[in-house]
C-alpha cells in the first residue's frame, strides 16, 4: 500500500526523471549552471540501514529565501534506476526553514540503496530543479532483524542455532537472524559464585523450558527470567545436622540437630548455634538473603555431672524434641502455604 501511494503521487513528477539524472551528470562534470533560487536542503536524515520491503521515511530540512510565494517540493531519487520515488511539497514564503517528509519502500534484495533527495520549485515554465542543493544518502538493506536475548548476567553462553555467544556487561546479547525458525537455548542453571546461584524459570513468553523454539520474521527481544538461589550449610561435629542446601533467595530456611548425645559414655549437650546463626534453640531457622554457614555447638559433661543431672539432662532431651517437632512442623506448614496456590 504505501509503495502504490508513493508511486501516484510520484508520477506527476516522473517526466523530470530524465532531466534530472541529466542534471546529476552535469554535475558531476561541473558544467551545470546554478539555480537562481536560493533553496537548499542543509541536512537530511534517515535510517542507516533497513529491511528489504520495508516502510520508512527520510527526513529533508530545507532552507529558503524566496521573494514570492512558491510550490516547493522534495523527492526521493532512485540514483541506480533513475527513478522518483517519493514526494514531498509545500508553499513557502520568505525566508527560514521548512523540514520535507518522503515515505519509501525498501528493495527486494540486499544490498546499498544510493538514493538523492532533490529539491524542485515550481514556476510557470513547470518544475525547476535545484540539483545543486541536492543531498545524497546511502541506506544498507538487509533481509535480516536483530534479535535480543536479555538474561540479566553477564559472561553467560547463550545458544541461538549452532552458534554460542556471550552476553555483554549488561546481561544480554544481539544476534542478526534471517526470518524462519530458529533454536535459542540457555543455561537452566547460572553459577554467581560457589554459594549462590540463578536457575531458570521462564521466558517472557511463558514457555517454561530453556531451549526456544522460534518462528519469527521481525525484530523480537527475549526475556530469560531467572531465581536466585543461596546455599545453606549447616554441620555439626555429633549427630546430624539438618538443612543444608539450596534455598530461594529470601526465602526462609529451617535447620535443626537432635540433642542430647551419648557418645562412647561421654553425654555431649547441645549449647547453640554459631556463624550465620546465634539462636540457642535446636531446631531454628535463617533468612537466606545471601548464603550462609551455620555451625552447632556443643558441650561434653564429666561423669559425676552426668549423675547428678540426669533428670534435668532427661527434662532437657524432651524439651528439645517438643522444641524439635514443633518446628518441624511449622516449616513443612510454611513451605506448604507458598507451593499451594491462592484461592
Amino acid at each position: 500500500m504505501v509503495g502504490f501511494i508513493e508511486n501516484s503521487k510520484a508520477l506527476q513528477f516522473e517526466q523530470l526523471s530524465e532531466s534530472i539524472s541529466h542534471t546529476r551528470l552535469d554535475l558531476i562534470a561541473s558544467t551545470q549552471p546554478r539555480s537562481p533560487f536560493q533553496l537548499e536542503i542543509v541536512s537530511a536524515n534517515s535510517p542507516s540501514k533497513v529491511r528489504t520491503r520495508d516502510a520508512f521515511r527520510a527526513a529533508a530540512t530545507v532552507r529558503y529565501d524566496l521573494p514570492s510565494n512558491f510550490t516547493v517540493a522534495v523527492v526521493a531519487f532512485d540514483n541506480a534506476s533513475a527513478s522518483i520515488l517519493s514526494t514531498a511539497e509545500r508553499q513557502l514564503l520568505g525566508r527560514g526553514e521548512a523540514q520535507f517528509i518522503t515515505t519509501l519502500l525498501s528493495e527486494d534484495s540486499a544490498g546499498t540503496w544510493s538514493l538523492s533527495l532533490i529539491p524542485l520549485v515550481a514556476t510557470r515554465e513547470g518544475w525547476s530543479v535545484v540539483a545543486e542543493r541536492m543531498r545524497n544518502v546511502l541506506i544498507g538493506v538487509t533481509n535480516s532483524f536483530p534479535v535480543t536475548v536479555i538474561i540479566g548476567y553477564p559472561n553467560v553462553p547463550v545458544m541461538f542455532d549452532t552458534e554460542t555467544v556471550l552476553t555483554g556487561p549488561a546481561g544480554e546479547l544481539t544476534v542478526n537472524a534471517t526470518p524462519g525458525q530458529h533454536l535459542i537455548s540457555v543455561p537452566s542453571i547460572v553459577m554467581l559464585t560457589n554459594t549462590s546461584r540463578a536457575v531458570f524459570e521462564q521466558w517472557n513468553n511463558s514457555q517454561a523450558s530453556p531451549t526456544l523454539r522460534l518462528n519469527t520474521s521481525s525484530e523480537i527481544k527475549l526475556v530469560a527470567i531467572y531465581r536466585r538461589q543461596h546455599y545453606l550449610t549447616v554441620t555439626s561435629p555429633f549427630g546430624q545436622a539438618k538443612g543444608t542446601g539450596w534455598y530461594d533467595e529470601n526465602a526462609i530456611a529451617p535447620f535443626h540437630v537432635a540433642p542430647p548425645l551419648l557418645i562412647e559414655q561421654t553425654v555431649h549437650v547441645f549449647t547453640g548455634w554459631s556463624g550465620d546463626s546465634i539462636d540457642s534453640s535446636p531446631a531454628s531457622d535463617v533468612f537466606m538473603n545471601s548464603s550462609k554457614n551455620i555451625q552447632a555447638s556443643w558441650k561434653n559433661l564429666e561423669r559425676g555431672e552426668q549423675n547428678g543431672n540426669l533428670l534435668a539432662l532427661q527434662t532437657l532431651f524432651a524439651l528439645s524434641l517438643a522444641a524439635l517437632l514443633v518446628s518441624l512442623i511449622f516449616a513443612v506448614m510454611s513451605l506448604r502455604s507458598r507451593r499451594e496456590p491462592m484461592p
